[in-house]
């Protein structure tokens, strides 16, 4: 489990464990021994912080940015296609990714217009008997009232 932390400059700190890279510091940690317990800046590269937030989720084993823009960024474990582009004929095959990455539309665009970002937390949906991934899903709400729904059914 993480914590997310925005500041009123719109910048975000990260602490707690990494397993998929949902700190946002582009590294992962896939074991138990080592959490990061001081928050730290969330990285858009190695040598830039991630700003212009405006909202965040910490959701199982990721997290998600709001940007003033309304654009959306995330990081950490992309199960069943949270991260939203294109998807592979193998659900297993979704990557990590330990910096933010722009949430993709279903055309593989820039997903735009959101307002206000919604993710599940809970780690018992991952093991429901439906295999690791089933209910990980994130909910975007955009600016003409459309509520759009990525990841797992």
């Amino acid at each position: 489990m993480h914590t997310l932390f925005l500041s009123k400059e719109g910048n975000v700190f990260a602490c707690g464990t990494n397993y998929s890279g949902q700190l946002g510091n582009g590294t992962k940690d896939n074991s138990n021994s080592t959490v990061v317990r001081y928050p730290a800046y969330v990285m858009k590269t190695a040598t830039e912080r991630l700003t212009n937030i405006i909202q965040v989720e910490a959701a199982t084993f990721c997290s998600l940015f709001l940007q003033g823009d309304g654009k959306v960024l995330g990081c950490g474990r992309n199960d069943s296609g949270i991260f939203g582009g294109t998807v592979p004929n193998d659900w297993n095959s979704f990557p990590d990714y330990t910096y933010p990455i722009y949430i993709k539309g279903l055309q593989n665009e820039d997903l735009t217009n959101i307002i206000q970002i919604s993710a599940n937390k809970s780690r018992d949906a991952l093991y429901n008997g439906y295999g690791a991934g089933a209910g990980n899903y994130a909910l975007f709400l955009q600016k003409d009232g459309k509520v759009l729904a990525y990841g797992g059914n």
